[in-house]
């Protein structure tokens, strides 16, 4: 059987992985603790650049 056999894991377990901090999410925040919030801002989308071009 296929798909999700039990909801209340399966939604834990998304909760848990959207939780969790990856490299993009430290760079930001080390940009904005360094530069300010609004730097943050701006670097936020070139963090997400290389995971979506590879």
């Amino acid at each position: 059987m296929l798909g999700i056999t039990d909801l209340t894991t399966y939604l834990i377990g998304t909760i848990i992985i959207v939780l969790l901090p990856g490299p993009n999410s430290m760079y930001v925040l080390s940009v904005a603790a360094q530069r300010g919030i609004r730097a943050g801002f701006v670097r936020a989308p070139a963090g997400c650049l290389p995971v979506t071009l590879s």
